[in-house]
């Protein structure tokens, strides 16, 4: 690397009505100017069809030159909106994907240069904030270094066994992109998917990427909202849109098999964890999905058939004969209800553990179990 090389970085913001929290997210920019001396920064938003005004604030931020705003007439959704600013890009060395309800460290650009990978992919380490709340995490890797491609199979397939616990490859926030890689390949997010859109981009390009440059330094804030917060925009769809880990598990498959070559063994091996991972994510998505319901009543009238309408359509009953609920660290009994075809049960069961935990989210009823636990009430 030349000692004063200037690198051109662009982070892509796509907003729909994000009123309420792109403030938050910009005033996490606003002191990339003190660093125009390392980095050429630009910005490109990309407004997803917002009726809320959410463009006025943008307007109320002082990025001079350094912004492009893409409009877009509708809503087509964050992966039509993050090719939109690929493809306006001409020349750069790194990208970085930001949401716009969430917010960067100021360490993002103060320590670009020991962040960022040439042919690679730089990871930084995961922050999560639960309705403003830090949430600690557990890390698979421990301190600063660097993954090579060998590392990345190896925590791929534990990423098939466990989705939940080995998510750093499932998601796009928090990284450093070479551009370059993305370009000479091709490589874009697919836009017929609702969900695991992130998973499926990353894994195409680690067929390309020859090693990770993991950082333990805190750059992103991630913030999830809760369930209940989220519940319309969950109705606003159908349960089968959220299957798209399917099309995400067929790339992970597809960068497995490629790094294995011609090895059949491996290979039948690599295919039963992907349907492991098929039915651990279609638990993942049955429970997530049980916020749609209103009553119980409204649930063991709809859910039963639509367990069975999504089980025939996308065949799952072949994943979970190679399914390990305690690997997955999944439930015991929605699984052999899920097994057996036990829809109404499978149903009864999912709508009450969504009950659990929106009740145990709720004051009195942490209040309450205090008072049962023999706790003292402040």
């Amino acid at each position: 690397m030349i000692k004063n090389e200037k690198f051109i970085f662009h982070i892509i913001i796509p907003f729909y009505n994000s009123k309420k929290t792109l403030s938050n997210c910009l005033n996490s920019l606003k002191n990339y100017s003190n660093y125009k001396d390392q980095l050429k920064i630009k910005f490109i938003f990309v407004d997803d069809g917002s009726t809320d005004g959410s463009e006025d604030i943008i307007n109320n931020f002082n990025f001079g030159g350094d912004l492009i705003l893409i409009k877009l007439k509708k809503n087509m959704g964050v992966a039509y909106a993050r090719n939109i600013a690929l493809k306006k890009i001409k020349h750069s060395d790194f990208i970085f994907f930001l949401d716009s309800d969430d917010e960067v460290s100021e360490n993002l650009f103060k320590y670009f240069k020991r962040l960022f990978c040439k042919e690679g992919i730089g990871v930084a380490q995961e922050r999560y904030f639960y309705n403003g709340e830090y949430k600690e995490t557990s890390l698979y890797f421990k301190e600063d270094r660097i993954i090579n491609k060998k590392d990345i199979v190896k925590y791929t397939i534990n990423y098939l066994i466990k989705p939940n616990e080995f998510s750093m490859l499932s998601y796009c926030w928090g990284k450093i992109y070479d551009f370059n890689i993305i370009k000479n390949n091709n490589i874009s997010f697919d836009e017929s998917l609702s969900a695991f859109e992130d998973a499926k981009f990353n894994f195409a390009y680690l067929l390309f990427c020859k090693k990770i440059k993991f950082s333990t330094l805190v750059i992103y804030r991630y913030n999830i909202s809760p369930p209940t917060q989220t519940l319309s925009y969950s109705l606003t769809k159908s349960i089968s849109s959220y299957f798209g880990f399917l099309d995400s598990l067929d790339q992970t498959e597809k960068f497995l098999i490629h790094f294995f070559k011609d090895d059949k063994k491996i290979e039948r091996k690599i295919k039963s964890k992907v349907l492991h991972s098929t039915a651990a994510f279609t638990c993942i998505s049955l429970v997530r999905q049980c916020y749609r319901w209103r009553s119980l009543l409204d649930c063991l009238l709809s859910y039963p058939k639509i367990l069975n309408d999504l089980f025939l359509r996308f065949n799952l009953k072949k994943s979970f004969y190679h399914y390990n609920f305690k690997k997955a660290n999944g439930s015991l009994t929605l699984t052999f209800f899920l097994q057996h075809k036990l829809w109404f049960f499978a149903s009864f069961l999912l709508y009450f553990k969504y009950k659990k935990d929106i009740y145990y989210r709720t004051s009195f009823f942490k209040m309450f179990l205090k008072i049962l636990k023999g706790n003292r009430i402040n």
